[in-house]
Formats: C-alpha cells, structure tokens, sequence
C-alpha cells in the first residue's frame, strides 16, 4: 500500500507502465467482473460523465474494480490516470493531497489533452468531508474525471452510481460441471491453490465448496480469508467453524489485499458508520431469517412508513442490506449471511435479541388474526417463502410460554408449508403446545383441528380421526359453526385417503355446503377441491370437473395462486377419467409449470406423479416415454419422503395398475432401473425435463436419422429454450426452474452456441419452428401456454 501523499504516481500514456495500484504489482485476473468493466470503461469514457462512484457491501471487491478499471481505461486519457489511498494520506489533509493528485504533468497540454482520471480509495476516514471538497475538485478541474470507491454514495451533483453486487454464487446441490463456470467457486479455488498448491474441486469436497461459497454471499474478500485456511483445513471444516466462529473468516496477512483484517472487523466498521436508530432497524431486520418487504419493516419497527423507508434507503445505500423485487412486486430487504451474522451477535450481546423476536413473532401472529378462523392464508400468500420464519417464531413463542399463539403459528406452518418439509416440524410443535398449560379453548381445538389434519398427511389416520372428532364435538359445544365445518371437511379428507370414499363424500358434502353459507371462502374452495377428488375416484368425472372449476375460481379469486393450480391439478385428473389423457397430460404439464415458482415442493411432487400417470394411459406411448414416466414416479417417491407425505389409498390404487401396465411393456429390471434413476436424479432436473411437451422431448426416428441436427439440445436445454421463446427472462427463467441466474445464463450460451444463434430472438424462432415441424397440426402446446 503506499503511504505517503508522496507515492502517488501520475502516469501520461506516453510512459511504458500503467498507473500504480496497490493490485498493479499482483496482477492475478479479475473473475466474474468483466461485465462491470466494461460497464465502468464505457462510462468513463462517456463525455457527460464527470464522476462514477462505486459502491456496494464491505468486501465485494470496490477497490479491486475500481483499479482494474483504472489501469485498462487510463491509458487512453490524454493526460493519464492517478491513484490515491486516503486512508494512506490522512497525514496529508484531504484537500491537499486530492489536489496534488489530480494536477497533470507538465507539458499534458489543454482541452481533451489534458483530461485526467482519478480514483480514490479508501474513503471511510473522511467520508463526511469528501462530498465538499470532489465537488471543488470537479468545479476547478473540468478536465478531472473522479472514480471513487467509497461505503455509500457521496450526494454530489452529477455523480453516477456504480452498485458492485456480490458475485454469482453456485446452486448447492448443481452438477459438479456447473461448479467450475461459477464465479465465486473460481476466485476461491484460484486463492486455495495459493496456498495449498494441490487444491482442486473433487466430488468430495464440491459440496462443501458450494456451500460455503454460498455461505459468504459471493463476497470476494470473505472467500479469499476463506481460501486463506485450507492450508490446513477443508472447506467443511471452515463451514462447519462459521456456524459459530466468525472470526474464522481473518487472516495474518498475505490472504487478501484490502486492509481489513478479517470479516468481523469490516463488517463490524460499517455498522458504526450507522446511527442508534439505523442500526436498530437492521437489528430488526437480521431476525427475518429470509428478509422482510416495507410492511414487515415498518410493522416490527413501530415507525412511520416515510420514516422507516428513509432508513432502509440508508442502508440499501451502504450495502448493508439488499433489495430484490419480489414475485407479487414487492422488495425485499435482507442482510448478507456474514453480515446477519454479526448483527445477531450484536443484538445477543446488547440483550435486545428478546426484544427484537417479540415484535418477529407479533408481525406474523398479525397476519394470522386479519384472516379466517382455522385458516392462515394470508401471510403465505404475501410471502410464500417466509416458513423459516413463521417456524422461528412458533418455536419462540412456544419457548417463551405464550401457548395460545404457539399454536396458531404452528397449525399455519403445517397445513401452509407442509409441502416444504415442515410437516414433522409443525406436527412436533403441536403436539407439544397442546401439552403444556394455559391456552384458550378455542384456540385448542384449532390445534387438534389443525394437528389432525398433518396427520391426515402423514398417514395417521387413526390418530387423526380421533383429534378432528374431539374437535368437531368441541366446536359443536361452543356453537361455532364454522370450526365444526372445517373439522369435518378435514375429516372427509382423512376418509378419502383412507379409502373409504362413501363416507367422505358425505362428510365434505356437509361440509363444503356449510362452509359456503358461513361465507369462510378459503375453506369452502378446500372443500370443493378434495369433494372433486372423491367424485373422481367415485367415477363421476363430470362433476369431479365441475366442483374443481369452482374450486380453482374461488381459490383465484382471493389471490392464493397455490391452490387454484392444485385445483386444476384436479381437474386435469378429472378430464383423465373422461378419456382424454392427452388433455391430461398437457394440463398436468401447464399445472407443474405454473407452480415450479411458488417453491412448494410436495405439491409439485403430487402433480409429478398425476403427469406421469397420464402419461401411462396415452394410448400408443412409446417406450422412451413409458421410461420416463418411471423416472417420474421415481422421483416422486423421494419428494414424497422428504417432506413426509403418506400416498393416499386411491392415488395408491392407481400407481399400482400403472405400474403394472409400465413393467409388462418394459419388463420388471427395465422399470426398476429407470424408477431408480430418478431417485438418484437431481429432482429439479426431473421437473424441469417433466416441463417439455412430448412433441419436442424426441423427434420421430426416422426423421431425427435424416437430419441429426434435429434437437441438439439437452431435455434440460430445451426447457430452457422452451421458456426463452415463452419471453421469461433469465432471472424468470432461473425462478421457474429454481436454478441459479448464472445457470440459467449457462444454460442460454450452450444452447446459442449449439444451434448457432446470436440472440434470443433467434432461440425462439428456432424453438417455434422445432414445434410446427414435430406438430403440424398445430396442437401441441407449450408447457408455458395458458388453456
């Protein structure tokens, strides 16, 4: 580093070197920046543009971007480029040594000649002075061009922010090859060389590499301290001590070129830039295990909504939280993993965590009052992926004595997120906040409601029935109506798993009509739903499909996107039994589509299957397909065990003649194997490859022999093109598929460069010509088509 004013060099292009950098002496590459780059030398360039300012979360590399810039775009101007450490000049005072800097050498002439580039580093000592004096920089200076790399933006008049975000991290469970492009696995395995010169990615270690890059938010400074400990460690062990050891992320020098010292100490620098109130607002936030929109932020922080946004602008502005927009349209602000971390311990240390979880818990408790009786809708449908934190909160509250409330956020996580491997969670909850003492009655049969219908899930039936009937007499006790219908439409769906379809037919008959004269809409959708079930295991399809179309409209109507598409799971079952399974198959197709989105993986799991069903019963299917459907059923049945769902009777019924007719066309050791691999699959691969309409899966022999450039592309390729030529961006792409952005762009450059295109554009021109050659009749719909 240099330190002095004095080792500030000025270079003209006319010199052999470029200006020095603390980087200009390690001239190890730049990974994952390009894009910035280029970005930063087109801006510099650009007339207009008097000064770039770049900001973004501690560590994510501003110093490093800002001098590599500095070295590929000062050459070109007229009078060179400059480089100025502030934290090394503070001697100095400030203004003398951004003047010094800033004049031309002699004889630089005047006019375009003579322009200059600066960029400033370090900026955090004399942040609060800096604004004033680039701004008599810029005004004395015209020929000045200021690249700064500074902790927030400045507020100059006509400066232009740079925001550095971290860089890409990889999917934890990716294939190994997807590993390798990453940008965050790259920089850490390049430093781990660096340092144990035999390190490589293994099918041992990629795992834990993943992880961890995950775990550091892309940070490249933390990866680097990362990289630092495998001299004698592994990358779990270095994830494993981060659990409970932030400082394991620091080093003795030599790591890292940036002056801090370790993860703690730059985060821990950051925060104190912050004031009382700043501060308590991130406090807030960091208790949101998966972020917090403006509503939960200004509900947990008790302060107007103008206030509270001024204070998450603040720390958008300093990187100390990120803001992503959301599926429904709103932004969510989190913390970064390290950065949460450090804050947590904070706020453990202050003894306000209790606090602070309180008004967690309370915001959640909120939503769950504002909807229906034994419901709890509201709160997964503003956030579909906030169980984590409706989980935290029914364990605190349960902990902290408050039983009643316990219980009500412990019957939403189950019957919400159940589909997302909470049901053992929520049923363990339950069962545990209807043994202690001191809740209300009502609130006790909502948990014996609620608890008999995870049960029901889980393939307790007996256990169950006799929970949802003590609550159906309890609720008939107190004479609310409402609480005894959904006790028994949960009752009626327990005899339908269980097989005994007369008696849940009349039970969610009952049921269903009781819930719609008391107008508890959600509830009454429920009912249609499973009542369209047990019509189609009675064989009366038309009316299956009936009650599924009101089902989905009504779900629809109170904007719970989840269930409508369920429902019309339904109702594809229902068009099944009317014997039309190519129908079938494209609604379970349109269905599985709509839901890879809402992150609710048994729900995706249960449709899996439904498709793969139709499937079966396509009259002519080939064996390629047949193979494919037990791949499917394959995968469901890990999906199935993972979140802990029991197959209902019925649904049992017909896996088995499907079953039986797959093996008797492949034969048992054929079956067996395709159903093995896909419970050894990657399972977002198996759904995406679901996705593909038959019709672009495989090209009729005979013609793919005539022409071998017919579907060069993976399945999972073609999905991808599929939903390029459906217009979905790359980040919609990632979301629908969940996959990481960068795997989708991955994905999007291997299929341009097979099929030799030069945009999107040309992607899905190829995509809709593939179709009407494999269909022309016209009637094959893509998965990402509406009915």
């Amino acid at each position: 580093m240099p330190t002095s004013i004095e080792s500030q060099v000025s270079i003209a292009p006319s010199r052999a070197r470029s200006p020095s950098t603390p980087w200009s002496h390690f001239p190890t590459p730049i990974i994952g920046r390009r894009r910035e780059l280029a970005h930063l030398n087109d801006r510099l360039h650009a007339p207009e543009v008097r000064m770039l300012t770049l900001t973004g979360p501690v560590g994510v590399g501003k110093s490093r971007l800002a001098a590599t810039a500095l070295l590929e775009s000062g050459p070109l101007f007229g009078a060179g480029a400059t480089y100025i450490d502030l934290h090394a000049s503070r001697g100095t005072g400030l203004w003398p040594a951004l003047d010094a800097a800033s004049r031309p050498p002699p004889g630089s002439g005047t006019g375009a000649a003579c322009r200059t580039l600066l960029a400033v580093d370090s900026c955090d000592d004399v942040f609060s002075e800096l604004p004033d004096a680039l701004t008599r920089l810029l005004a004395d200076r015209e020929e000045i061009v200021v690249l700064v790399a500074a902790p927030e933006p400045l507020g100059v008049y006509g400066e232009e922010v740079v925001r550095v975000a971290p860089l890409p991290v990889p999917a934890v469970d990716g294939p190994v090859e997807d590993l390798h492009a990453n940008p965050s696995v790259r920089l850490f395995v390049q430093r781990a060389r660096a340092v144990r010169p035999g390190f490589r990615l293994t099918p041992d270690n990629s795992a834990a590499v993943a992880r961890l890059c995950v775990r550091t938010g892309g940070l490249p400074l933390a990866l680097e301290l990362a990289a630092g400990r495998m001299k004698v460690n592994s990358p779990k062990g270095v994830l494993d001590a981060l659990d409970t050891n932030l400082d394991v992320l620091s080093g003795g020098g030599g790591e890292t070129l940036s002056r801090h010292t370790g993860m703690r100490e730059a985060i821990t620098g950051a925060l104190t830039r912050l004031d009382r109130s700043q501060q308590e607002l991130l406090g807030r936030i960091a208790v949101f295990h998966t972020g917090a929109d403006l509503h939960a932020a200004v509900a947990v922080a008790g302060r107007p909504t103008g206030e509270t946004r001024q204070r998450l602008e603040r720390l958008v502005d300093m990187g100390l939280l990120l803001a992503e927009e959301c599926e429904d349209g709103a932004v969510s602000f989190a913390l970064l993993s390290l950065t949460r971390q450090c804050v947590l311990e904070w706020l453990e240390q202050s003894g306000l965590d209790t606090e602070f979880l309180h008004a967690h818990a309370g915001y959640f408790l909120a939503g769950v009052e504002e909807v229906e009786p034994g419901d709890g809708g509201a709160v997964p449908q503003r956030a579909p992926h906030w169980r984590h934190d409706v989980q935290a909160a029914a364990e605190f509250l349960l902990d902290s004595g408050a039983r009643s409330e316990a219980i009500r956020l412990a019957t939403v996580l189950g019957t919400n997120w159940g589909g997302n491997g909470t049901l053992h969670a929520a049923t363990d909850l339950l069962r545990r906040a209807l043994a202690a003492p001191g809740a209300a009655p009502r609130t006790i049969l909502d948990g014996q409601s609620g608890l008999g219908e995870l049960l029901t899930l889980a393939g307790d039936f007996d256990l169950g029935e006799r929970l949802l009937r003590e609550a159906l007499r309890g609720f008939g006790d107190l004479g609310d109506g409402a609480g005894a219908a959904l006790a028994g439409r949960r009752l009626g769906t327990l005899a339908l798993n269980r097989g005994d379809t007369v008696q849940a037919e009349e039970l969610l008959r009952r049921a269903t009509n009781a819930l719609g004269t008391a107008g508890v809409a959600r509830q009454h959708a429920f009912g249609l739903r499973e009542l369209a079930r047990c019509l189609r295991v009675r064989e009366r399809p038309s009316a299956a499909a009936q009650a599924a179309r009101h089902a989905a409209a009504l779900f629809e109507g109170i904007g719970d996107t989840r269930d409508a598409a369920e429902a019309e799971s339904v109702l594809a079952d229902a068009v099944l039994s009317s014997g039309k399974p190519a129908e079938a198959e494209r609604r379970h197709r349109e269905v599985l589509g709509r839901l890879a989105t809402m992150g609710d993986r048994g729900t995706r799991g249960v449709v899996l299957e439904r498709l793969a069903l139709a499937r079966v019963a396509l009259p002519g299917a080939e064996d390629a397909e047949l193979r494919r459907s037990a791949r499917e059923f394959g995968a469901a049945s890990v999906i199935r065990e993972s979140t802990g769902w029991a197959v209902p009777a019925p649904l049992a019924a017909e896996m088995r003649q499907a079953v039986a007719r797959v093996t008797a066309r492949l034969g048992e050791a054929d079956f067996e194997r395709c159903r093995e691999q896909g419970r050894g699959a990657d399972r977002e691969t198996v759904l995406g490859e679901a996705l593909v309409p038959p019709a672009v899966r495989a090209a009729p022999p005979r013609r793919a022999q005539r022409d071998a450039r017919v579907h060069p592309l993976t399945a999972r390729e073609l999905q991808v093109a599929e939903l390029v030529a459906a217009g979905l961006t790359n980040r919609e792409i990632a979301r629908r598929l969940s996959i990481s952005e960068w795997t989708a762009i991955n994905h999007l450059r291997k299929i341009m460069r097979k099929l030799d295109c030069s945009s999107r554009v040309h992607v899905a021109g190829w995509f809709a010509r593939t179709r009407r050659r494999e269909d022309p009749s016209g009637t094959a719909s893509s998965s990402a088509a509406s009915d």
